[in-house]
């Protein structure tokens, strides 16, 4: 199962849960095309934690297919999008698709934990009002 909401009261974070069994690619498209409607809904920058910790991804073949697409097509008032994947092997292939963008790979970043993403977006935050 994924859960898509707002983290914060500021409507500034949105946080993606993974519990598990993701049941197919068409749940993880589905709550993808959620997230990205969230971020489209506000004429300001946000901001996304994918947090699926150590939850299996399906197993159904195209696990590139859909993550490219889940790339390529994040809106562009989202200027950092930051994820919790404890699974080595899942972060591998997340660091492939990444490869893949090219220009727009440095909108993505790992995180090791919630504290950690937090700490990123805040960073960047900052980073960005200097």
């Amino acid at each position: 199962m994924i859960t898509v909401g707002w983290d914060d009261d500021a409507e500034i974070i949105i946080k993606v849960d993974y519990e598990a069994p993701v049941e197919s690619w068409a749940e993880y498209n589905n709550a993808i095309a959620a997230c990205y409607d969230l971020a489209r809904s506000r004429a300001y920058s946000v901001y996304i934690i994918h947090n699926p910790g150590s939850v299996p991804m399906p197993s159904e073949p195209g696990t590139l297919g859909h993550l490219r697409a889940a790339t390529r097509t994040m809106p562009h008032n989202v200027p950092l999008c930051v994820m919790c994947i404890e699974n080595i092997f899942a972060r591998r292939i997340v660091s492939v698709v990444l490869k893949l963008l090219e220009q727009e790979a440095y909108r993505f970043r790992f995180a090791a934990s919630l504290s950690d993403a937090y700490q990123l977006i805040h960073l960047h935050q900052t980073e960005s009002t200097t």
